[in-house]
């Protein structure tokens, strides 16, 4: 779900996203939603919204999941959202980064 605040207090319903796509009925937590530009065009940005799942996800333990869309500062679409991405089982390098720079980290289970 999607809310809004001007205060960080009082919120207001703005939109929902999630119900009946990807992997589901599992349990999504700790979403992250942030832009990305499109091949490195700056021009062309797109919107990342990630759900990491626990407990138990199809093939055990924890996973994240991740959708690609765009945001018009309400609704948030995927044009692909039925089709299950994952970002499990990745290597995951820690540098310094520079500023404007976005950093998150995702659940991944071992193997």
């Amino acid at each position: 779900m999607m809310y809004k605040s001007k205060n960080l207090k009082k919120w207001n319903y703005v939109s929902a996203f999630g119900k009946v796509l990807g992997q589901q009925p599992c349990q999504y937590e700790c979403p992250d939603f942030f832009q990305l530009p499109v091949n490195g065009d700056k021009k062309k940005m797109k919107w990342v919204m990630t759900m990491n799942i626990n407990p138990g996800c199809w093939f055990g333990g924890s996973a994240t999941e991740y959708f690609v869309g765009d945001f018009d500062g309400k609704k948030f679409t995927c044009p692909d959202a039925n089709e299950v991405k994952w970002l499990d089982r990745v290597r995951i390098t820690m540098l310094p980064l520079p500023s404007q720079t976005q950093a998150t980290e995702f659940w991944v289970s071992p193997g």
